[in-house]
C-alpha cells in the first residue's frame, strides 16, 4: 500500500467519523453526505483488498457507483427546492440503478472500467450543480458563501466537473499509453483529495453556516 492510498483511505476515516460524531447536529442532507463517505471508505477499503487478492477490483466500482449516484441525487434532492417539490432528484437516483446494471450486462463487463456510467452520473451532478448553484444565488437575503450547501455543492461542481474530463479523455486516447494512465490517475487523486478535504470542512465548521430544511 503506498503513501496516496494511505492518505486516502485515513482522510476518508476521519471525515466518517466527524459525521458520526455529529451525526445527532447534522441535517437530513448533510447526513447523506456522512453516509456517501463513509460508504466511500467501505468500498474504497473493499477495492484495495480485492485488488490485492484478484488483481481486479472494477467490479467494486461497479457495484458501489449506483450507490453512489443515487445518494448524491437525495442530496441534491434536498437543497434544490424544484427537486424537494417534485422528488426528481430521488427518481434519477433510483434511475441510476437499471441502467447501471444495463451498461455492465450488455455495455460494459464487471471486470471493466464502467466508465458509460461514470459519464452519465458526472454529467447528472454537474446538472444539479448549476441548479442547487442558481437557487442559491436567487436568495438576495444570504450571501453565497453564507450557505452549507454551497460549500458542497462546489466541491461536487470541481470534483465531478474534473473526473467528467478525465474519463472524457480517458476513453478517447490509448489507455495502453502509460503518460495517459498517469495523467489520469494524477487527476483522479487531486480531484478526491480536494473533494473530500471541502466535505470534511464544511462538516467541521457547518455551524458558522446557514443549513437548508430538507423536507
Amino acid at each position: 500500500m503506498n503513501i496516496k492510498w494511505i492518505s486516502y483511505l485515513l482522510l476518508l476515516s476521519a471525515i466518517s467519523a466527524i459525521g458520526i460524531i455529529k451525526w445527532h447536529f447534522l441535517s437530513k442532507e448533510e447526513r447523506v453526505v456522512g453516509v456517501l463517505v463513509t460508504l466511500t471508505l467501505i468500498s474504497e477499503t473493499m477495492a484495495l483488498a480485492v485488488s490485492y487478492i484478484w488483481h481486479n477490483n472494477l467490479p467494486i466500482y461497479h457495484i458501489f457507483s449506483p450507490i453512489e449516484f443515487f445518494l448524491i441525487s437525495l442530496y441534491f434532492n434536498c437543497v434544490i427546492p424544484l427537486f424537494r417539490k417534485t422528488n426528481i432528484g430521488l427518481i434519477i437516483g433510483i434511475a441510476g440503478f437499471p441502467l447501471a446494471i444495463l451498461n455492465t450486462i450488455f455495455l460494459q463487463k464487471i471486470t471493466s472500467i464502467n466508465s458509460n456510467f461514470l459519464l452519465f452520473e458526472g454529467t447528472a451532478v454537474c446538472i444539479y450543480c448549476l441548479l442547487a448553484l442558481h437557487a442559491i444565488l436567487l436568495d438576495e437575503e444570504h450571501l453565497p458563501y453564507r450557505f452549507a450547501h454551497f460549500w458542497i455543492t462546489l466541491c461536487c461542481l470541481v470534483f465531478w466537473s474534473s473526473t467528467f474530463t478525465g474519463w472524457g479523455l480517458y476513453s478517447m486516447m490509448s489507455v495502453d499509453d502509460e503518460t495517459v494512465v498517469m495523467f489520469f490517475d494524477k487527476i483522479l487523486t487531486v480531484a478526491n483529495f480536494v473533494f473530500y478535504i471541502g466535505i470534511g470542512g464544511t462538516l467541521v465548521f457547518r455551524k458558522r453556516l446557514i443549513q437548508t430544511a430538507c423536507a
